[in-house]
């Protein structure tokens, strides 16, 4: 062979090989994107999201009103949204072509109100984007602008899944074999679609003595949760029988495991999707906590902290710092019930950026009731957790240069994992442009 042959083989070769190293979605694994718009009432809308096939587009109407529209760039997607306000909305599409579009459906309107939920869009070669977010308007620096602020994560076939982001990808006619979607951090899912056309999936512990928590939004029940505050290994929790849906759902998974390591799963799940390509569809994506991750937080008391019994001037007890991520830090208090007034667990979150300024939201189903909540502060922490005995949800908080910073957060008063207070989820963080 000619010298100058065996080079351009060469360079063929490695042109190749560069290909295979950089061919998305065969080699790429779940990723984070940052979701954020803002504008001012009368602005035309602009897309500002368009990864792995979703595309949201963003307007903000006088009042002002936010108003986001989501589409596809690819026929026989399926998609699920859930939102939470004053009240509760859900809204999909399970034959999402190129021509259509589905507005996030609104559980609120007004000037000053605010929403929170989940977008869970999937496609029918495999890929899952996930995304909780957020809406508001009037947000920081409350000049009458429109705001869809939120974290995605994005899921492509094949993908090397790696370190904490897992895809969740069961596409399945009737009859077709189980299949595991998950199996980290002690916890296993397992999907099947039985001959009746029927999508379960149950979730298995490696080891007794672990906590699972689940909700959902749905067409029919509307809102649900379940939990198992002491999930032994012999038992199975049974996703969709446990939340009383069977059909077209989105909703969110949160394991600890006696380990005290964490996952937590953003899902969707219907029958007869992705353009009746697939008799069952589950899918979504993951996130996964070791005892050391940066990402997983963790705070859990057996007992109330030590407060004396309530009377005039008695402070409620100071809560403590017990997680920082990037920006942002995590603080929560365990007080008796009789001094918090039946809030025995409180969580914040602050900006470490002196002089910063937060707002937050919250989107959680505790017991059988949707709600969100929303709260700034001019440099000092912003609500996250109050008053609940039960709760299982994700928070959004914007910093006032931009930054985005999401907890999938599981709460309980109630004896899960034998503690008096728990509060743990995983954490993630989107800096705005030109922040490292």
């Amino acid at each position: 062979m000619q010298a100058g042959a065996r080079r351009d083989i060469a360079v063929v070769a490695a042109v190749v090989a560069g290909a295979l190293l950089t061919a998305g979605p065969a080699t790429a694994a779940t990723v984070k994107e940052r979701v954020f718009y803002e504008g001012t009432p009368g602005t035309l809308d602009q897309v500002f999201f368009n990864q792995g096939g979703l595309r949201l587009i963003g307007g903000c109407a006088s009042g002002p009103q936010t108003t986001i529209r989501i589409q596809t760039t690819v026929n026989n997607a399926s998609v699920h949204v859930g939102a939470h306000g004053a009240g509760a909305a859900y809204a999909d599409d399970d034959n999402f072509d190129t021509g259509d579009s589905l507005d996030l459906p609104a559980a609120i309107s007004g000037d000053g109100d605010f929403e929170a939920g989940q977008i869970v869009y999937s496609r029918p070669d495999g890929t899952h984007v996930s995304i909780d977010w957020a809406a508001q308007e009037d947000p920081i620096p409350f000049d009458q602008k429109c705001l869809f602020a939120g974290i995605a994560q994005v899921s492509v076939p094949d993908g090397v899944e790696r370190g904490s982001r897992r895809g969740l990808d069961f596409r399945a006619d009737a009859g077709d074999p189980r299949k595991t979607v998950l199996d980290a951090a002690g916890l296993r899912l397992r999907a099947s679609c039985s001959p009746a056309d029927a999508l379960k999936v149950v979730a298995r512990a490696r080891r007794s003595g672990g906590a699972i928590f689940a909700n959902t939004h749905a067409f029919g029940p509307g809102v649900a949760y379940a939990d198992d505050k002491r999930l032994d290994a012999s038992e199975r929790f049974k996703l969709f029988d446990e939340l009383g849906v069977a059909d077209s759902t989105v909703g969110q998974l949160a394991y600890i495991s006696p380990r005290k390591t964490l996952v937590t799963v953003d899902w969707s799940g219907e029958q007869g999707a992705l353009g009746n390509t697939s008799d069952c569809l589950f899918g979504g994506t993951a996130r996964v906590a070791g005892r050391k991750a940066r990402h997983r937080a963790f705070f859990a008391r057996k007992r109330a902290q030590s407060v004396p019994e309530p009377k005039r001037g008695i402070p409620e007890p100071d809560p403590q710092r017990f997680h920082r991520h990037g920006p942002f830090a995590l603080l929560a208090a365990c007080g008796t019930s009789q001094a918090l007034e039946g809030d025995a667990l409180f969580a914040e979150v602050e900006s470490l950026h002196e002089g910063g300024s937060l707002r937050a939201f919250v989107s959680h189903v505790p017991g059988d009731t949707a709600s969100s909540q929303g709260s700034s502060a001019g440099g000092g922490p912003s609500q996250l957790v109050s008053g609940t005995r039960r709760q299982l949800g994700h928070g959004v908080v914007v910093s006032e240069v931009g930054d985005i910073f999401n907890f999938d957060l599981a709460a309980s008063e109630r004896r899960a994992l034998g503690k008096r207070c728990l509060l743990a989820g995983t954490t993630d963080i989107a800096r705005a442009p030109g922040f490292p």
